[in-house]
C-alpha cells in the first residue's frame, strides 16, 4: 500500500453463509463492484488483512462474498464485524450519473455569484437526500442538501470546487456557530 491510495469501507463482514466461508456483507445496498478483486479485512485499510474476492452474488438483496483464505464457516464467524476495504481507483463511477461521497470531502463549495462558502467536511443522508456538511473560514458549519435545486449535479469527482446554483444569502440562517 501506498500513501497515496485513498480507500473506500465497501460494507462489514456479516453472518456467515454456506460451509465454504461465505459470507453475507453488512452495508450494502448494491452488488459487490465487479472491478473489486482485492481487499483488505479490518479495522482500516493499513492494519488488515489483504485477500482476493473469489466470487460475489446476490442472496435476494443481500451481497455474498466468497474470499480466499476464508473456507469455512468457523473462518467466517469469526470474522463478523470487521469492515471490508477497496481502493477507490478500482471503484468505477458513471460520472454523469453517479458520485462518491469520499469524492466530495475536502471540495470548496462556491456559490452562484463566486462566493467562496467553505469547505465539505462530512456528507451524510438522512432518508430524503444526500447532506454535505460545509465548514466555513470562521469554523461555522452547515447542512446543505446535495440537490439540483441547490448543487449543479455537472461536478467531475477530480473537480476542486462544487458550484451551487443558488447565492449564499440562500443559507444565511442556516450556519451554526463553532464550539468554543
Amino acid at each position: 500500500m501506498t500513501a497515496g491510495d485513498n480507500w473506500l469501507k465497501l460494507g462489514v463482514i456479516g453472518r456467515s453463509h454456506g460451509l465454504k466461508g461465505a459470507f453475507f456483507v453488512s452495508g450494502r445496498d448494491q452488488a459487490w463492484p465487479k472491478s473489486v478483486s482485492s481487499i483488505v479485512i479490518g479495522p482500516d485499510p493499513t492494519s488488515g488483512r489483504p485477500v482476493k474476492v473469489q466470487a460475489s452474488r446476490l442472496q435476494g438483496e443481500r451481497v455474498v462474498l466468497q474470499c480466499e483464505g476464508i473456507d469455512s464457516p468457523e473462518s467466517a464467524k469469526a470474522l463478523v464485524g470487521q469492515a471490508l476495504w477497496g481502493k477507490r481507483r478500482q471503484v468505477a463511477v458513471a460520472e454523469d450519473r453517479e458520485y462518491l461521497w469520499t469524492d466530495l470531502y475536502g471540495k470548496s463549495v462556491i456559490d452562484a455569484e463566486g462566493v467562496l462558502m467553505g469547505t465539505i467536511v462530512s456528507v451524510n443522508n438522512y432518508g430524503a437526500s444526500d447532506v454535505v456538511d460545509v465548514r466555513d473560514a470562521q469554523g461555522r458549519t452547515m447542512g446543505l442538501p446535495f440537490i439540483s435545486q441547490y448543487v449543479d449535479m455537472s461536478f467531475a469527482s477530480r473537480d476542486a470546487v462544487i458550484r451551487l446554483v443558488v447565492p449564499a444569502s440562500v443559507f444565511d440562517e442556516a450556519w451554526e456557530e463553532a464550539a468554543p
